[in-house]
This record gives structure tokens, sequence and C-alpha cells, in this order.
């Protein structure tokens, strides 16, 4: 996704930002396969897919394919303010 046009990042920046500034952060897992949950987009499936593998995990998106279905979907579902709003009440 950093590589999104919209990023206007160049691919060495987009290299940096995984290799020292995520991954430290984070744990690798594969995306395990399910059944398609957005028709209109399911390049956005497998985000759906990997919150479902994870116990009490939500997807935080600003995706409107997956806001748009998140009532329907098997996995919470927050937009980034909502998220924001979470955290500060941790």
């Amino acid at each position: 996704m950093l590589g999104y046009q919209k990023f206007r990042l160049q691919p060495e920046d987009v290299e940096y930002l995984i290799q020292s500034e995520i991954l430290p952060w984070f744990r690798m897992l594969d995306i395990p396969a399910g059944p398609p949950w957005i028709p209109e987009d399911p390049s956005d499936d497998p985000f759906v897919n990997l919150a479902l593998e994870e116990e009490n995990t939500f997807l935080v998106s600003g995706d409107r394919h997956i806001l748009d279905h998140r009532a329907t979907l098997p996995c919470k579902v927050l937009t980034v303010a909502e998220c924001l709003d979470n955290l500060q009440g941790i």
C-alpha cells in the first residue's frame, strides 16, 4: 500500500519505511485464504481474512469498499478516527 501513487513515495523510501519503521514493531503472518467479502474489490478480501485470523483483532481502514461492507463483515472495522478515539480511552 505504501507504493500507491497517492502517497508519492519513491521505491527506496518505501523500502526504508518497511525495513526500519514498520517491521521492527510487527510480526509477519501468512494471509489465509477465505471467502470473498468485498465483491466490488476482491483485493480487499485478504485484509478481512487476516483480521479474522487473529483473536480480538479489528481492521482499521479508510477504504470505501471495506467501510461500505463493515456492517456485514465478520470482523470489527474502524475508521482511523474511530481507532484514535479508542486509543485515547486506554
